[in-house]
């Protein structure tokens, strides 16, 4: 009987671990909260100014832990990335900035890294050792559509 639920018990972490380490395309984030948008006179160059939560309701355990932006090409390989810097706005939100060329701007996205949980694994004689991180969820977010998020 404990040799069915030692089995029962991996098979189940198996499991969540791998339906967990996805990356996403969802069509709104809970993690964006606002987004300014806005064009500099006479250059090529629009500014954006994001807000991000930390956390959401939906999934409290879960937090942002950092934001890359990146450029594709039309065969969606992937020509440029870079880790954006989060300022830290107020308890559990970060405002990123940055700013990127009209002509870009259909083939770029911010790709949000996003923690989960503490990894759990059945050690010696039925004991539950807490690893580390056991993935981390990724959310890809076209910079076209950003301006749903505009308040």
């Amino acid at each position: 009987m404990i040799k069915k639920v030692i089995i029962f018990l991996v098979l189940a972490l198996s499991v969540f671990k791998a339906a967990a380490c996805e990356s996403t395309k969802p069509e709104r984030s809970e993690y964006i909260v606002d987004v300014n948008r806005y064009s500099h006179p006479g250059e090529s160059c629009t500014s954006y100014t994001v807000l991000f939560s930390k956390r959401t309701p939906k999934t409290p355990n879960n937090f942002l832990t950092g934001v890359r932006i990146g450029l594709v090409s039309e065969s969606d390989k992937e020509l440029f990335s870079s880790n954006l810097v989060l300022i830290e706005e107020a308890e559990d939100q970060f405002v990123a900035s940055f700013c990127i060329n009209e002509l870009l701007v259909k083939a770029s996205y911010i790709e949000l890294i996003i923690s989960l949980p503490q990894s759990l694994e059945l050690g010696e004689r039925g004991t539950i050792k807490v690893g580390g991180f056991a993935c981390m969820e990724r959310e890809t977010i076209f910079i076209k559509n950003l301006h749903s998020y505009s308040k």
